[in-house]
């Protein structure tokens, strides 16, 4: 009669391997709440979008191009993270812009509290929607008489009565002349002023479900927050 030890043998050795898989796959999926947290508030759901934002996106004619406006919704965070991340972007709106990562990480929030700042966060994407639409609709002018200044150089050039150079220089000046509309139309609608105000809502709404422990890291965060919409007059408190 064989014997079955050879096959215990296996038996066995295909149990082990079995637990040892299991533990591997525990331990690669293991992730402290921290490092969890950390993660989560990466997401570009957490960007907030600003009035430096909308300018930034602006488009100077060239050349090459025509001059154009914001193309993205507001309400859109995955294109806002995009934008933020393009070299030409960055080099317009001059700084990183706002995300609310650390102060989120900091608070520890409850699954709860977490679901909430979502829901605040897109209805600020939804509140600054409106004005910034009416500032798109009331620029559209402004820029197709760009891009019709900007075609009689291109047929200028094409028809050698101008160099490129002397179009780029026609062209410089063209934008900053636009440029000066589109402000004195920001200014004449109010827009920073709609925006602003949408943004302290949000973070009225985001103090207002805090404990007391956590509004003490939400305070000191807030107090070196800067910026035209802050003042030691604005305050969440």
């Amino acid at each position: 009669m064989k014997s079955n030890y050879p096959f215990k043998i296996l038996q066995i050795s295909a149990v082990l391997l079995f637990f040892i898989a299991m533990n591997a796959c525990k331990t690669e999926s293991a992730v402290s709440p921290d490092e969890a947290a950390n993660e989560n508030y990466e997401s570009s759901q957490y960007a907030v979008y600003e009035f430096e934002d909308e300018t930034a996106a602006i488009s100077d004619a060239t050349l090459e191009s025509d001059m154009s406006l914001a193309q993205d919704s507001p309400t859109d965070h995955h294109a806002l993270n995009e934008n933020r991340g393009r070299s030409d972007f960055m080099q317009r709106r001059r700084e990183q812009g706002m995300h609310l990562k650390y102060l989120l990480v900091g608070l520890q929030l409850s699954d709860e509290q977490r679901t909430q700042v979502q829901d605040f966060l897109a209805q600020y994407r939804e509140c600054i929607a409106v004005p910034l639409q009416e500032f798109r609709d009331e620029a559209s002018p402004i820029i197709e008489a760009a891009r019709a200044q900007r075609q009689t150089l291109i047929d200028s050039v094409n028809a050698g009565a101008l160099t490129r150079e002397e179009a780029r220089d026609q062209l410089r000046a063209l934008n900053l002349e636009k440029r000066e509309e589109l402000k004195a139309l920001q200014v004449e609608l109010g827009l920073l002023e709609a925006m602003c105000e949408c943004k302290l809502s949000l973070f009225t709404n985001i103090s207002g479900l805090l404990s007391e422990e956590q509004k003490a890291v939400y305070d000191a965060w807030y107090t070196k927050l800067e910026g035209v919409c802050f003042s030691t007059e604005d305050s969440s408190n």
